[in-house]
């Protein structure tokens, strides 16, 4: 007796991937200067994150409706303005997306990048 044709498909449940980081920047990629590629690579690795592991996206200005094609769990805005208005340097959770605003890359002075640092150490203690 040979098994019914359906026995072996599995549900969706099963292929259900992980929410992705999403990273906003306001150039494109080849235009990012190289301090600020490694200032961004500082800041995802401090936060238990990887640049290899984050979608970069090139954008001057997006909705949180734009990504959900991309299943975001956290969307990292560097100088993009989003919608819904969010405050900067503020973690805050929209449906199952955590989003924190941030100023550009290249505006981020030492005070900015303590605000950003708070805002990225509330997704640790989670």
């Amino acid at each position: 007796m040979t098994e019914a044709p359906g026995a072996f498909i599995y549900s969706e449940e099963l292929y259900s991937l992980p929410g992705r980081t999403l990273v906003l920047i306001p150039v494109a990629w080849a235009e990012l200067p190289e301090g600020d590629v490694a200032l961004l690579e500082k800041i995802l690795s401090a936060a238990r994150l990887s640049l290899a592991g984050s979608q970069i996206i090139c954008a001057k200005k997006a909705s949180l409706s734009d990504f959900k094609s991309y299943n975001p769990s956290l969307i990292i805005s560097f100088g993009v303005p989003l919608q819904p208005e969010t405050e900067h340097y503020q973690a805050k959770i929209e449906g199952n997306v955590t989003i924190i605003r941030s100023d550009s890359l290249g505006e981020l002075d030492d005070i900015r990048k303590k605000n950003l640092w708070a805002a990225l150490k509330q997704l640790l203690s989670r």
